[in-house]
């Protein structure tokens, strides 16, 4: 995702909200399995079923994101709440746990979309390491500067700068001392910096860039490919250059490497 703005401003990272549905026919392992679960960073609302009747309404009430489900529950058991939530929702992440795992009931979960199974006694590890693989990770937030004088090489640039991992926020100046102004205003990740800008050259823009921000990436933008200008950029503290003109995967590459 890309947003465009003039400054930004940080904010508390938020934790991810999980509604799990521990669904096991004994008290004490349904609190075990809580305990277990309380050191993610996640924000986890928890939701307990002590049969499979009971299983199967609490998933229709709540719409957790995660299902813990033991298979021998009495009144319904855990395979046929299973199959009656898959009815309903062919994608929610289901993790089965029981103490009797054969190749017949490993094969039939696998035929409705159910790949995490747990023998009971749990190994704490495993069923955080199953938890934390099933949690969509929240982008990166990456804040980007792109500096030049051309309007298209900017709007281009802009563009080029998607990455599904990252949430992208995008600031643009057309001159060197506007690119200082918001370089002193935003904590940016990465700089695109054109070396040929008006009122401030990018090679004495990049020098007071690092002087400021030393972490801070920054990659020239140039039409002059002659040793002479590349190492006089890489004299002054960049980080990488694009020669124009550029493609896509010339500056998606920069966001892998320096990202």
């Amino acid at each position: 995702m890309i947003t465009h703005a003039t400054k930004t401003r940080g904010s508390a990272v938020e934790q991810q909200k999980l509604k799990i549905l521990i669904a096991d026919d004994t008290i004490t392992f349904r609190l075990l399995l809580k305990e277990m679960l309380r050191t993610l960073t996640y924000d986890i609302s928890f939701f307990e079923a002590s049969d499979g009747n009971d299983a199967v309404r609490l998933f229709n009430n709540e719409h957790p994101n995660i299902i813990i489900l033991d298979l021998e529950m009495p009144k319904k058991t855990g395979l046929v709440a299973a199959t009656e939530i898959r009815q309903t929702d062919r994608n929610v992440h289901i993790i089965v746990i029981s103490g009797r795992i054969n190749e017949n009931v490993t094969a039939y979960l696998r035929g409705i979309n159910i790949t995490h199974v747990l023998s009971k006694p749990i190994n704490p590890n495993s069923l955080r390491q199953i938890i934390t693989s099933l949690v969509p990770q929240p982008a990166k937030k990456v804040n980007i500067l792109i500096a030049d004088d051309t309007k298209t090489m900017r709007d281009m640039l802009a563009s080029l700068c998607v990455m599904k991992q990252l949430d992208i926020s995008i600031n643009t100046a057309d001159d060197g001392e506007k690119a200082l102004i918001e370089f002193r205003t935003v904590p940016f990740n990465m700089v695109f910096l054109d070396i040929n800008m008006p009122k401030i050259d990018g090679i004495t823009v990049l020098k007071t860039m690092k002087r400021l921000n030393s972490a801070c990436k920054v990659i020239m933008i140039t039409g002059d490919k002659t040793e002479s200008t590349i190492r006089a950029a890489i004299d002054a503290g960049a980080n990488g250059y694009v020669a124009k003109p550029f493609s896509l995967e010339q500056i998606q590459n920069s966001l892998r490497k320096l990202l």
